[in-house]
C-alpha cells in the first residue's frame, strides 16, 4: 500500500506544482486521470460532447485533437495545460514501448516540432513548454527553457520506469547526459507539459 500512495504521489507532481488561481474553475479533458486524486474538478469524457460552460483551466494529455473541445470551453483570459510524450523521446530510442514511433506517424505521439506546427496551425500562438523528468507522469523535477539543466546536473540520473517487455538497447540515461551537454535537451526531452495562454514565471520545480 505505501508504494501505490508513493507512485500515487509521483504520478500528481506534474499538476501539483502548478498554481492554480484561488477558486478557479478546472476542467481534465478524458477519463484517464488518475494524477488529480480526490480534487473537485470537472472531468469531461472526450466523447461525451462539449460543455456549455466556460473554465479558467483546462487540462489534455496525449491527444491534440482534444484541444479544439479545449478551445471552445476556454474562457477568454483561460489557460490550457497540455501533456505530451515525445514521439522521439530519447527512452523510445532506447527502446521503450513507444519506440515504434520513431519510425511511424502517430497523431497522439509527436515531436516537439511537430506540437509546435500543431499549436500554430490551431491557432495559439502564446505558449511555453516545460520538461519534466523522466516524464510528466512520474515527474521528479520540471525544467522551463529559461532553467533548463547542465549535463552534470544530478537530476539527469534519477532512475525511469520502463514496461515490462521494454527491450533496452542502450543507458538512456547516460545518453541524455551527452545530448543535454550538445545542447540538445529540449527535443529529446521524454514528454513536455505545455502552458497555452502561460500564467507562470519561468521556474524550475524541483519534488
Amino acid at each position: 500500500m505505501e508504494e501505490n500512495n508513493a507512485l500515487k504521489s509521483i504520478e500528481a507532481n506534474c499538476i501539483r506544482w502548478y498554481d492554480f488561481k484561488e477558486n478557479a474553475k478546472i476542467l481534465a479533458i478524458g477519463s484517464d486521470w488518475k494524477e488529480i486524486g480526490e480534487k473537485s474538478w470537472t472531468i469531461l469524457d472526450e466523447n461525451a460532447g462539449n460543455l456549455a460552460e466556460k473554465f479558467d483551466y483546462i487540462l489534455v494529455k496525449d491527444k491534440m485533437a482534444n484541444l479544439k473541445i479545449a478551445k471552445q470551453c476556454l474562457k477568454p483570459d483561460g489557460t490550457i495545460l497540455l501533456f505530451m510524450n515525445n514521439r522521439f523521446g530519447i527512452a523510445n530510442f532506447a527502446g521503450a514501448d513507444d519506440f515504434q514511433s520513431i519510425c511511424e506517424e502517430n497523431l497522439e505521439l509527436l515531436s516537439k516540432r511537430e506540437i509546435e506546427d500543431f499549436l500554430k496551425k490551431e491557432g495559439f500562438s502564446d505558449y511555453k513548454f516545460f520538461y519534466p523528468l523522466p516524464r510528466y507522469d512520474i515527474a521528479n523535477v520540471i525544467f522551463s527553457d529559461d532553467y533548463l539543466p547542465e549535463y552534470h546536473h544530478s537530476k539527469l540520473m534519477n532512475h525511469n520506469l520502463y514496461e515490462e517487455n521494454a527491450m533496452l538497447v542502450f543507458d538512456e540515461l547516460k545518453a541524455l547526459k551527452q545530448i543535454t551537454k550538445s545542447g540538445e535537451f529540449k527535443n529529446f526531452a521524454n514528454s513536455y507539459l505545455i502552458e497555452i495562454n502561460p500564467k507562470t514565471r519561468d521556474q524550475i520545480c524541483k519534488f
